[in-house]
């Protein structure tokens, strides 16, 4: 069931219910957890610029565990993700300097450790939004076995060149979340 919402302020949905997931510390990193169905599956789900604190990430996460699969939702910008609503002045271009590829795969290849020693994982699917979705593209067969990206963001051709396994890509030049809920629920699958 996804839940019903009201669009707010900055694009931040108030819904009827709190997540069901949880912080936990995996090593130096906090991740988001949700799951309700241990299995030898588990989905990443990588976020877009404002992070995993945001609660809409929070409830996809839920709804994709929903399903029977562990869900994590990593830190990938170590506590300084984009505000939702930005400052007046705030320079993206000059925020990513801090946050190359090479910086955001630790944080991925860490948590894939993490699903594989701790949780007992074999298998990864793993979906991202925007930011995310470049990461999806590098880490197919370094990891993740299956990958959705939707508005995928920065991707050169040779990380495209380097895909190791099966890529949904939803594209559109209108954003609706409805298609990245459709996307993660059918690689979850």
């Amino acid at each position: 069931m996804i839940r019903s919402f009201i669009q707010s302020k900055g694009g931040q949905h108030r819904f009827e219910t709190a997540s069901l997931g949880q912080f936990l510390m995996q090593q130096i990193r906090k991740i988001w957890t949700s799951y309700t169905v241990l299995s030898p599956t588990a989905n990443i789900l990588l976020s877009d610029v404002i992070g995993h604190q945001l609660i809409n990430t929070q409830l996809l996460a839920d709804q994709v565990s929903a399903n029977g699969y562990l869900t994590v939702v990593p830190d990938l910008f170590f506590g300084n993700s984009v505000p939702l609503n930005s400052p007046a002045g705030f320079d993206i271009f000059e925020w990513l300097r801090d946050f190359p590829p090479e910086r955001i795969d630790t944080v991925i290849q860490s948590t894939i450790e993490y699903l594989k020693i701790s949780e007992g994982i074999t298998t990864i699917a793993a979906a991202g939004y925007c930011f995310g979705g470049k990461h999806v593209v590098r880490f197919l067969g370094k990891g993740a076995s299956v990958g959705y990206a939707a508005h995928r963001s920065m991707v050169d051709e040779v990380e495209f060149a380097g895909i190791k396994g099966p890529l949904s890509i939803s594209a559109a030049d209108k954003f609706n979340s409805a298609y990245i809920i459709i996307g993660f629920l059918f690689i979850a699958m």
